[in-house]
């Protein structure tokens, strides 16, 4: 199996990982620098268009490229002609450097909106985010369908699995075959360390809302009230959730590096996502997945779960072994089972409800510090 990881355009970032290990990694993605298009992850700073560039340039050659158009919502001024054409110049100006093979994407209005402004963007790779989710060939079928509408031809080179399916080894197993059976070419791929709930029921919300969140236009609006995203998500979402009953993050859909051989024969791909993570943080999720083993806080390695991280340490290395098995047996009807919180849950530490000082002054004492070997 390979990987599919996010680019970080540090010189060390590039060389200890990208470069270093680019027999693994299958593709890359990355953020369009662009004002109007929102995206899936809240991105905090974004590098220039010709910083970006430079740091394409130094990623081999085999590893494939994808921008990230993932957002969930977009406001009316990003379709507006202008602001279409700008995006598409560029992402067009990437892909004729052979710096850009494809887009990840989730808005199928705004994919309609830039073949018909600029018809050669259906000369890309279009690739349905894991937001699509794809958990059935008839969906899968369904979306190709669409884009051989939209522009003459299926060339995604990739499919990227529903979450949902991580632990569910025979619907896995089921729909890989099957989209092998299609295409014994496409590849597919899974995505391993989101750490979002397990069929969160705030997703499509919080989805909405990060986009929100990164519209230029909106972010004086409603930043730093109780009716932001991030402060909706501690109150009522899935921070709030965590953080009062931490075992509900054993549920979470996420494979373990040491549980990703169940993944072998099915994926051909594994998502490690981490966008918006600083790349010493990417670097140690990267190299507990290739190594296969991680002896720190679980948490750390969860993308969606970074936040609780300060709050919550899990001992991944004192998870048992039968830790997969168990969570992907599952009937899911937890107040009946309650295995996470009474088995799983003797190795949560939660700091969540001590003064600040003490929580961080304990949590020090008890995780390995960042870094990590690459």
């Amino acid at each position: 199996m390979q990987f599919d990881i996010p680019l970080k355009t540090t010189d060390d970032f590039m060389a200890s990982v990208i470069q270093a290990h680019q027999e693994k990694i299958y593709s890359i993605f990355f953020t369009l620098p662009s004002a109007f298009m929102n995206d899936a992850r809240v991105i905090y700073n974004k590098p220039s268009y010709d910083e970006l560039l430079a740091s394409l340039k130094k990623v081999p050659v085999k590893i494939k490229k994808y921008v990230t158009l993932n957002g969930r919502y977009n406001p009316p001024i990003n379709y507006a002609g202008d602001n279409v054409r700008e995006n598409a110049r560029m992402m067009l100006d990437l892909h004729d450097q052979g710096l850009l093979q494809g887009i990840i994407f989730l808005d199928f209005f705004y994919i309609r909106r830039l073949i018909a402004i600029e018809p050669r963007i259906g000369e890309l790779e279009l690739v349905p985010s894991v937001n699509c989710f794809i958990d059935t060939i008839g969906k899968f079928h369904t979306m190709r369908r669409y884009l051989e509408s939209a522009c003459g031809a299926f060339r995604s080179k990739k499919v990227i699995i529903d979450r949902g399916l991580n632990r569910d080894l025979p619907a896995l197993e089921r729909l890989c075959g099957q989209l092998k059976e299609f295409d014994p070419q496409l590849k597919i791929e899974v995505l391993v360390n989101e750490g979002c709930m397990l069929y969160c029921p705030f997703k499509v919300n919080h989805d909405i809302f990060i986009s929100m969140s990164n519209d230029h236009n909106q972010q004086q609006v409603h930043r730093n009230t109780d009716c932001d995203d991030y402060n909706l998500n501690k109150l009522y979402g899935c921070q709030n959730s965590n953080l009062k009953n931490p075992a509900t993050i054993f549920r979470s859909p996420f494979v373990r590096p040491e549980d990703i051989h169940h993944l072998e024969g099915k994926a051909d791909i594994l998502k490690v996502c981490g966008k918006t993570l600083p790349p010493n943080r990417m670097k140690m999720i990267f190299q507990a997945y290739l190594d296969r083993q991680y002896n720190g806080n679980l948490l750390d390695l969860l993308d969606a779960m970074q936040i609780v991280s300060k709050d919550v340490f899990i001992d991944n290395g004192k998870l048992p072994e039968d830790f997969f098995a168990t969570v992907a047996n599952c009937g899911k009807n937890c107040p009946a089972c309650r295995k996470c919180e009474e088995v799983f849950g003797r190795h949560i530490e939660s700091f969540a409800h001590l003064p600040k000082p003490t929580r961080l002054a304990s949590r020090a004492k008890s995780q390995q510090p960042l870094g990590g070997r690459v």
